[in-house]
């Protein structure tokens, strides 16, 4: 009896434990296309509504959930010329459902060449997705102001430009023209929330022209209120026919050539999307493909076409990182030569 006893509580312990285990054992890892299929993502834009870089934006959220499944929602966060959407996702948890669209030139290589205030993050840890959308900058000014091409331009007296940021792709483009035109008592005004914003302005008469996006260019030329007159680049825009590089259209001395390099080199306007840093590498290796079909997609090129006017591949994952490696490498010299001539020029 005490040997049966024994043996049934030897029984009913292994049992237990037994089922203990099955119970403490974790479950099979989740994939990241189950993952991504089950939630929704946050993609911040730090512009307010109606920009360039917002309209990337949703031309990816449109058909994120026929790609992902689940569903994305743009964040307009404007502030800081972008540092304050870049802080949020710096500190956002890293699982890959808070990520940002953002220009190369504002929030990556400005903050890596000439510092931010306010900035709080890294650019080399983040988590990079990839940059679609690139565009020639586009310089425009008033449509009803007397000048009609760079050479009439140099006869300016104040010519003011309008940005968003005091660092990025619009505020330098904005310096690298004055500096190219010889406009020494130039200014580049800063602090507007967006491109259209900027816009506005010059049809108040409060300043006179602006360097963004071939995209945001052409829109308010489109709105009658400003006229292109050049690319900031070596290359025109499939956005702005007829519109020429400036490198086509001034004869430049070598210093500017120096500075319109490191312009063209450092501020391209394409929009990375990234995530914070520490994601999980499957799960970046995974919204790195699936990216790339929903730009492939005909719904997305179409729309991407009727928004931009053009489609061309992204930058994606490692060529991406090369980027930005390329970037911290440049030489001091040349960013100390453009940080004095933005101290010059932008108020």
């Amino acid at each position: 009896m005490i040997r049966i006893t024994w043996l049934r509580s030897t029984v009913g312990i292994s049992l237990l434990a037994l089922g203990l285990a099955a119970f403490t054992r974790p479950a099979l890892s989740e994939t990241p296309e189950e993952f991504f299929k089950k939630n929704n993502v946050e993609i911040v834009v730090g512009f307010s509504a109606g920009g360039g870089t917002d309209s990337a934006a949703r031309t990816v959220t449109a058909y994120w959930s026929d790609t992902f499944g689940g569903l994305a929602k743009i964040n307009n966060m404007p502030g800081g010329g972008t540092v304050v959407a870049t802080n949020y996702v710096w500190r956002a948890k890293p699982d890959g459902l808070t990520l940002l669209i953002t220009p190369f030139g504002t929030s990556l290589a400005a903050t890596t060449l000439f510092g931010a205030p306010g900035m709080k993050f890294d650019v080399s840890k983040f988590s990079y997705i990839a940059m679609f959308a690139d565009e020639p900058p586009g310089f425009s000014i008033g449509k009803d102001l007397p000048y009609n091409s760079l050479e009439d331009l140099k006869k300016a007296k104040g010519l003011k430009l309008g940005s968003t940021s005091a660092k990025g792709m619009p505020p330098f483009g904005g310096v690298t023209m004055l500096h190219l035109l010889g406009l020494d008592d130039g200014n580049v005004i800063t602090g507007y929330d967006s491109a259209p914003e900027v816009g506005l302005a010059i049809k108040r008469g409060e300043i006179h022209g602006m360097v963004f996006t071939s995209n945001s260019t052409d829109k308010e030329v489109k709105k009658g209120v400003t006229k292109a007159l050049a690319t900031v680049a070596y290359v025109g825009s499939p956005l702005l026919p007829g519109v020429k590089p400036v490198s086509e259209l001034l004869k430049l001395s070598p210093e500017q050539q120096r500075i319109l390099k490191v312009y063209d080199a450092a501020f391209k306007s394409g929009r990375v999307l990234l995530g914070p840093p520490g994601m999980d590498p499957a799960k970046v290796e995974y919204l790195r493909k699936k990216i790339v079909e929903l730009f492939k997609s005909k719904g997305y090129q179409a729309m991407a076409k009727t928004v931009f006017g053009y489609w061309e591949d992204p930058v994606v994952g490692k060529d991406l990182e090369k980027l930005i490696q390329e970037l911290q490498a440049m030489p001091k010299a040349d960013v100390d030569l453009m940080n004095r001539l933005a101290k010059k020029y932008i108020k």
